[in-house]
């Protein structure tokens, strides 16, 4: 079995790194544990571990006990760091080393926190001897200490391996291959909260990004960048309307919401019951999620479930790491031209890309202004999706000669992004566009 430890501070404290608190940790004034309730960087513990500034051995005949256990049934114990600051950013990377690093099943493989927060997760069996083990502080601590007494027996060769998802690619699983995700007390636990909930039938989850899980939850500033992925929720009504008439609930994803103002058909999960063990077993179990470019998406990508991404932006790059099934799908936000007086095609994207990167200023110097969907091509695209999974979707000739042009275009941006310096966030969105999408928005392929 291979483990993974996640560090993780339950108190969700904000997201702080002053310098002040950092002299003082380097002169001793702090303990480990202060440390890392200020979301200090794995590396400054690694390293005041090892020069000694903390020296905590009040547990040394537990972690040497529970070493020695660890020690007998693996042959090797391989370090790496991992970012944990947005559920995103870690989940890409874990993908990343499932396919890429964890290649020996006698080899115990532990992820440490580059950022000791994380806003989620409890645990969940997510494939055949692959484990999420989410750790407390104290579990972590056991690490660092153990690194500090005997690290001339862990491999830590690799510790910086998945910091930068530059040149990371992307990974087909087919859809709903991933099973065996819960324990039988957990699927019981789950199954029950979705009765408590009011879910009876199948469902779709729906998210849309906003500020509030950063802000709030996470305890960060809001940015630029994240503020243009946004988008609103009220938008998937007809969508939601639409399932109900195919007897399909819709379940309200996210974290730290107030309640929504009720939608007929929509549990309020995000207002109402978000906890950290719901959010994967609402994920593992729907029949799809639709979501903006968020993290949240990556979700089901663990238990292999389709999504369909609405809203999308940064579509030329940064999806390194990311899953896909042969479902899922996407349609864009305009990029609107103010200068040109009109929306750009998928080429012209690329090179605004390219040079824009994630940086909201320079589109707004260059005239870009993002136009979210209506609720008529979210819906569409809600339907199509329904109809894919059904086995109920019939391209026409012209479907099929709008994805292979698609396809020719996706090369040249995979290419040219691949020679990019400035992508350090890997390959281009993997999933299809809506066939309905650019049945009415041709320009895009010119």
């Amino acid at each position: 079995m291979i483990v993974i430890a996640i560090g993780r501070d339950r108190n969700h404290k904000p997201f702080i790194k002053f310098k002040r608190e950092l002299q003082d940790t380097l002169r001793g004034k702090l303990n480990i544990k202060a440390l890392f309730e200020s979301n200090y960087s794995i590396n400054t513990l690694l390293e005041s571990v090892r020069g000694s500034i903390f020296a905590d051995e009040s547990k040394s005949e537990e972690y040497e006990k529970r070493y020695t256990n660890i020690k007998q049934n693996h042959n090797n114990i391989k370090v790496l760091k991992i970012t944990t600051y947005s559920i995103g950013e870690m989940l890409v990377r874990y993908f990343y080393a499932v396919e890429e690093c964890f290649k020996d099943n006698n080899t115990l493989y532990v992820l440490l926190p580059e950022l000791c927060w994380l806003g989620n997760y409890t645990t969940a069996n997510v494939q055949a001897n692959k484990y999420i083990g989410i750790c407390d502080i104290e579990d972590t601590l056991f690490w660092l200490y153990i690194i500090k007494h005997h690290e001339s027996e862990i491999d830590l060769s690799e510790m910086g391996r998945l910091s930068i998802r530059k040149g990371m690619p992307t990974y087909y699983v087919k859809a709903n291959s991933i099973v065996d995700h819960f324990t039988e007390s957990e699927r019981d636990f789950g199954n029950k909260s979705m009765k408590d909930m009011g879910i009876i039938n199948e469902y779709v989850c729906f998210a849309s990004r906003n500020s509030i899980f950063k802000t709030k939850v996470e305890g960060r500033d809001n940015d630029d960048a994240s503020v243009i992925r946004n988008s609103r929720f009220d938008y998937y009504k007809k969508s939601i309307e639409y399932l109900e008439s195919v007897k399909i609930q819709a379940v309200k994803m996210g974290r730290g919401e107030s309640p929504m103002v009720p939608i007929n058909n929509c549990i309020d999960y995000a207002g109402k019951f978000a906890n950290d063990f719901m959010d994967l077993f609402l994920s593992a179990n729907c029949m799809f999620m639709v979501s903006g470019i968020s993290g949240i998406f990556n979700i089901p990508q663990i238990f292999s479930k389709p999504v369909l991404v609405v809203n999308a932006i940064f579509i030329t790059f940064s999806f390194g790491g990311c899953r896909y099934t042969e479902f899922d799908m996407f349609i864009p936000k305009k990029y609107y031209n103010k200068h040109k007086n009109r929306c750009l095609s998928f080429k012209e994207i690329l090179e605004l890309e390219k040079s824009c990167h994630t940086n909201a200023q320079y589109y707004r110097k260059k005239g870009i202004e993002f136009i979210e969907n209506t609720e008529e091509e979210i819906l569409e695209a809600v339907k199509e999706m329904y109809s894919r999974l059904k086995g109920t979707w019939v391209d026409t000739t012209k479907d099929f000669d709008n994805y292979n042009e698609y396809k020719e275009i996706y090369k040249e941006i995979y290419n040219e992004q691949h020679k990019n310096p400035k992508n350090g966030n890997g390959d281009p969105l993997p999933f299809r566009p809506a066939a309905t999408y650019l049945r009415k928005n041709q320009y895009l392929l010119e």
